[in-house]
Protein backbone atom coordinates (compact mmCIF):
# COMPACT_ATOMS: atom_id res chain seq x y z
CA UNK A 1 0.00 0.00 0.00
CA UNK A 2 1.35 3.38 -1.00
CA UNK A 3 0.54 6.11 1.55
CA UNK A 4 1.02 9.68 0.42
CA UNK A 5 2.10 12.16 3.05
CA UNK A 6 1.35 15.85 2.85
CA UNK A 7 1.84 18.88 5.00
CA UNK A 8 -0.66 19.59 7.75
CA UNK A 9 -3.29 22.15 6.84
CA UNK A 10 -5.15 22.45 10.14
CA UNK A 11 -3.92 24.39 13.13
CA UNK A 12 -5.06 23.78 16.70
CA UNK A 13 -7.84 26.38 16.53
CA UNK A 14 -9.23 24.83 13.33
CA UNK A 15 -9.37 21.45 15.02
CA UNK A 16 -11.08 22.93 18.08
CA UNK A 17 -13.67 24.70 15.88
CA UNK A 18 -14.32 21.58 13.79
CA UNK A 19 -14.69 19.45 16.93
CA UNK A 20 -17.28 21.90 18.30
CA UNK A 21 -19.08 21.92 14.95
CA UNK A 22 -19.25 18.10 14.76
CA UNK A 23 -20.49 17.92 18.36
CA UNK A 24 -23.08 20.60 17.52
CA UNK A 25 -24.25 18.74 14.43
CA UNK A 26 -24.63 15.49 16.35
CA UNK A 27 -26.39 17.15 19.29
CA UNK A 28 -28.76 19.02 16.97
CA UNK A 29 -29.55 15.76 15.17
CA UNK A 30 -30.04 13.94 18.49
CA UNK A 31 -32.52 16.62 19.56
CA UNK A 32 -34.47 16.16 16.33
CA UNK A 33 -33.76 19.62 14.96
CA UNK A 34 -31.96 18.46 11.81
CA UNK A 35 -32.14 15.23 9.84
CA UNK A 36 -29.46 12.56 9.83
CA UNK A 37 -28.89 13.37 6.17
CA UNK A 38 -28.26 17.03 7.03
CA UNK A 39 -25.82 16.16 9.81
CA UNK A 40 -23.89 13.76 7.57
CA UNK A 41 -23.90 16.23 4.69
CA UNK A 42 -22.64 19.10 6.84
CA UNK A 43 -19.83 17.02 8.35
CA UNK A 44 -18.90 15.61 4.94
CA UNK A 45 -18.80 19.12 3.51
CA UNK A 46 -16.14 20.12 6.03
CA UNK A 47 -14.14 16.92 5.47
CA UNK A 48 -14.15 17.61 1.72
CA UNK A 49 -13.08 21.23 2.26
CA UNK A 50 -10.13 20.08 4.39
CA UNK A 51 -9.19 17.46 1.79
CA UNK A 52 -9.24 20.07 -0.99
CA UNK A 53 -7.32 22.57 1.12
CA UNK A 54 -10.18 25.07 0.94
CA UNK A 55 -9.34 27.03 4.08
CA UNK A 56 -12.07 29.62 3.61
CA UNK A 57 -14.70 26.88 3.61
CA UNK A 58 -13.37 24.70 6.43
CA UNK A 59 -12.97 27.76 8.65
CA UNK A 60 -16.23 29.61 7.89
CA UNK A 61 -18.73 26.76 7.34
CA UNK A 62 -18.36 25.20 10.83
CA UNK A 63 -18.70 28.62 12.49
CA UNK A 64 -21.82 29.52 10.50
CA UNK A 65 -23.47 26.14 11.00
CA UNK A 66 -22.66 26.04 14.72
CA UNK A 67 -24.51 29.36 15.11
CA UNK A 68 -27.46 27.86 13.18
CA UNK A 69 -27.46 24.78 15.42
CA UNK A 70 -27.54 26.92 18.55
CA UNK A 71 -30.54 28.84 17.18
CA UNK A 72 -32.38 25.57 16.56
CA UNK A 73 -32.17 24.63 20.18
Amino acid sequence: MNIMLRNKVLVAQNIKDIDAFVAGALETYKNGNITLEDAVSHIGHVISAVDMGNETEYVSFPRIKLKDYKLKG
